[in-house]
């Protein structure tokens, strides 16, 4: 009995032992496990950040950015949306998230607010490539670091994405919605192969005037990447001609568009009323094949007033629809 007792003992001696041993070998790995998550961190914190600017420039900053400032209305909303604190934006009239309407506004893109800038003393501030020139004077005068990011078209918008991401922590997130794109326009494009592509007119309108979009424009983009003919295409211009070009009635009916696509600027309410009165007064419409086939569309503002960043899947989905899925039957807004 005593021989039993004493091999009890000394089983329950070498199984404390060991789960002890087990115990601290375990807690020695999740020690270890919080050491190099630590480490990672402090890496990510301090290791210097390269972003090309739109200009294709190195812009080095010694450590991640933390008060990032977009005077850009949709660079604004491709940050929010990879969950990437901005400390301030631009004023805007146009929709926001509610956690983007109460932090500090600093003036329009056109003319941000200097001193608010300065008080917030910001990392860096980011913008449309189209105002560097107009305001990297002032910012160099008052040292405040600048970068322009190109968002023009959807590919620069799924460029921006990738980049902001891997610039400022949010590879993973970046990641997830440009795979959802790719799906999403895997769809899209398998739906509409073999259909025949229409001939297609952006019009810009705003206090009255009217311009086409190129392709080189976000709705043109999109026009072009499924395969719609933009009517600009056929008017011959020069090298460094804008992204929209003067619009000529003499020249509509030999564009001779299969679809009419509106977009409304400023007041989108006014320039809808302006567009329909051109429409129904002018002669001219009354030749064109989008008006005969009632396939004149007034755009979602939402989706095309500007680049809607983490949304333009959906405003490609919705070309998409207005191009090749709408019967001529049901026209469009007309």
């Amino acid at each position: 009995m005593k021989k039993i007792l004493s091999i009890f003992l000394v089983i329950t001696l070498l199984s404390s032992i060991l789960i002890g041993c087990n115990n601290t070998e375990q807690l020695n790995k999740d020690v270890k496990v919080e050491q190099d998550a630590d480490k990672n961190v402090k890496e990510e914190e301090n290791k210097k950040i390269v972003i090309l600017d739109a200009e294709g420039k190195e812009i080095v900053f010694d450590k991640m950015p933390k008060k990032i400032v977009p005077i850009s209305y949709s660079i604004a909303l491709v940050m929010h949306g990879l969950g990437i604190e901005i400390e301030a934006m631009t004023s805007t009239k146009r929709p926001l998230p509610d956690e983007l309407k109460n932090i500090p506004k600093v003036g329009s893109p056109m003319r941000p607010d200097i001193e608010r800038i300065l008080a917030i003393q910001p990392d860096v501030v980011i913008m449309s490539p189209r105002f560097l020139e107009k305001h990297k004077q002032t910012f160099e005068e008052h040292n405040i670091k600048y970068l322009a990011l190109k968002n023009d078209t959807y590919q620069d918008t799924k460029k921006l994405i990738k980049d902001i991401g891997e610039a400022f922590g949010a590879k993973e997130k970046a990641k997830q919605v440009l795979d959802e794109f790719k799906k999403r326009e895997e769809i899209i494009m398998d739906k509409i192969k073999g259909k025949k592509a229409p001939k297609v007119m952006i019009i810009h309108g705003a206090q009255g005037t009217f311009t086409l979009a190129r392709d080189i424009t976000f709705t043109g983009s999109l026009v072009k990447m499924l395969g719609g003919i933009n009517v600009t295409e056929s008017i011959p211009f020069e090298e460094n001609l804008g992204a929209y070009i003067p619009f000529s009635q003499e020249k509509v009916v030999e564009m001779n568009p299969d679809v009419i696509l509106r977009i409304s600027h400023g007041d989108s309410e006014q320039t809808r009323k302006i567009f329909e009165h051109e429409f129904n007064t002018n002669p001219v419409w009354k030749e064109i094949n989008a008006v005969k086939n009632g396939r004149v569309y007034d755009l979602d503002n939402t989706l095309f007033f500007a680049n809607p960043g983490l949304k333009s899947i959906d405003s490609l989905e919705y070309i998409a629809e207005i191009l090749y899925f709408k019967e001529d039957a049901e026209g469009g807004n007309r």
